[in-house]
């Protein structure tokens, strides 16, 4: 499914759910109603060093002109930790009826009150249930696997820290195995990464892999030695690439 609406030039809809690190800073989280809090990161130095480190580059701005990249508002900055169900992978379920994972999805956030049991995994899971205290600084820029994005790749910054990210790597590891014998759905291994926007199409996306050295060595110049540390993660429903949300 697109992630981008081309007749609306804008985020096209894109139901599912993930576990996602909580933004540092809880202000960055707001009440929707009383029964969900909505992902709405403010503008932190390592969030906002990345939205205008993209702003400089001119090829992107040129990409943006002609609607060939739109980019992410700062506020649905975000890393993953693990992918649940999607529109994309709602065909491969087994284990449980796709009209329930369906109706769950297609009616997200108000779903999240009551979650099915196939949502179950990821809410025991110690990702969720643990203190996961981190800290990450940017590594580099890279064109996503299949989804058209531009990503800013993390890594961890002290080697004693090490452990932790061993640590959420082995529980993701886990999740993601048991997830699959399961419902019969695959995930990839944890990429630590923050989505700054998408290519309109796969050529744009393909030409952009041969100019994203360029663009990573400046956005490394740009971001120096900035860090960003969470401490605790959620299981997030989402709506599309810019709208996220949790139970409050």
């Amino acid at each position: 499914m697109a992630r981008i609406d081309h007749g609306k030039l804008g985020f096209a809809s894109f139901p599912g759910y993930s576990i996602l690190f909580d933004p540092p800073n809880s202000s960055d989280l707001q009440l929707k109603g009383t029964n969900f809090l909505s992902l709405h990161c403010g503008a932190n130095d390592f969030y906002q060093a990345l939205k205008d480190s993209l702003a400089t580059l001119s090829d992107v701005r040129a990409l943006c002109a002609a609607g060939d990249f739109f980019p992410l508002p700062l506020f649905s900055y975000h890393v993953t930790i693990w992918n649940g169900l999607n529109y994309d992978n709602l065909q491969k379920v087994k284990g449980t009826p796709q009209s329930g994972v369906e109706d769950f999805l297609f009616t997200l956030p108000e779903s999240l009150r009551n979650p099915p049991s196939f949502v179950d995994l990821a809410l025991q899971s110690p990702l969720v249930t643990e203190n996961l205290d981190i800290t990450f600084q940017f590594d580099r820029l890279a064109v996503g696997r299949n989804a058209r994005v531009l990503k800013a790749n993390l890594k961890v910054v002290a080697e004693e820290e090490d452990s932790t990210y061993d640590k959420i790597k082995g529980y993701q590891r886990q999740l993601r195995n048991d997830f699959e014998k399961k419902f019969g759905v695959k995930d990839y291994g944890f990429d630590p990464h923050i989505s700054l926007g998408y290519f309109s199409n796969y050529d744009i996306s393909e030409d952009a892999k041969s100019k994203v050295k360029q663009w990573s060595d400046d956005f490394g110049n740009r971001m120096g030695t900035r860090t960003i540390t969470y401490t605790t993660a959620s299981l997030y429903g989402f709506r599309d690439m810019v709208n996220f949300y949790k139970r409050a």
